[in-house]
This record gives structure tokens, C-alpha cells and sequence, in this order.
């Protein structure tokens, strides 16, 4: 099972849950109680597969690059081309939740998922619900 932290506004009415372990996938995003985000498969499929869902973390980059990199924690397109940041398993993040914010930064020792990408210690951030 992936570990979960989660956020909730400061009226508590939208609440935002995310999965640090599988590249801080923002699974769950709810208004009022009613899920927003479509789950197809769900975390475990993400987790394993790749498999569509929720609001994915596209790091180091969100598009196509135009240049071939070679590692198997790179996602392809049907021409070679790097896509989508690195597999949903490839990156793990410290994150904690204080009620209406995460704040994430790359675990310790983080490895830089290819050579020539910027390491994933440029990537701390603070996600706050309004």
C-alpha cells in the first residue's frame, strides 16, 4: 500500500490527497465530499503500470523533449522521444501534511533519473487548497 498525505482547505469544504511514494500523484481532490478526479484503475495501477489517474507530478519536464535520453525510468513516445517526466515509481518524495498544506521535497540521496536532468532537488514546492 502507497502511503497518503492529505490536505484540506482552510473552510475544509476541498480536500487533496497525495501519494509521495508514486512520484506525489495528487489521487484523491474532493469538493463537499465528492470526488472530482477520475480514478480509472486507480494508485496501484499508476503505481505499477503507469496507468492513467488523478493529477500526476510531470517532473523534471511535462511534454516531449526533443532529444532521445536512455533510461528505463523514461517514459517513450512512438517515435523514442522522452514524455511525461519519469515513471510514476521513479521518484520518491519526503512529504508531510500540516492540515492545509504539503510541503515535498526529493527524499534524501535522490538519483537524477538521467543523465543531463536536473536533479530532483530542484523540485521542493508547498501545495496549498483555496
Amino acid at each position: 500500500m502507497t502511503r497518503l498525505e492529505r490536505i484540506h482547505s482552510p473552510s475544509g469544504r476541498l480536500s487533496a490527497t497525495f501519494a509521495p511514494d508514486a512520484n506525489c500523484v495528487c489521487s484523491s481532490l474532493t469538493c463537499d465530499g465528492v470526488e472530482l478526479l477520475g480514478q480509472r484503475n486507480g494508485l496501484d495501477a499508476y503505481v505499477a503500470k503507469g496507468s492513467t489517474m488523478g493529477i500526476p507530478l510531470l517532473h523534471p519536464w511535462a511534454n516531449r523533449l526533443d532529444r532521445p535520453i536512455d533510461s528505463p525510468l523514461v517514459k517513450h513516445d512512438a517515435n523514442g522521444l522522452p514524455i511525461h517526466g519519469v515513471l510514476a515509481a521513479a521518484l520518491h518524495w519526503d512529504a508531510r501534511s500540516d492540515g492545509d498544506a504539503l510541503h515535498r521535497e526529493p527524499r534524501v540521496g535522490a538519483r537524477r533519473p538521467a543523465r543531463g536532468l536536473p536533479p530532483p532537488a530542484l523540485a521542493r514546492c508547498r501545495c496549498e487548497p483555496r
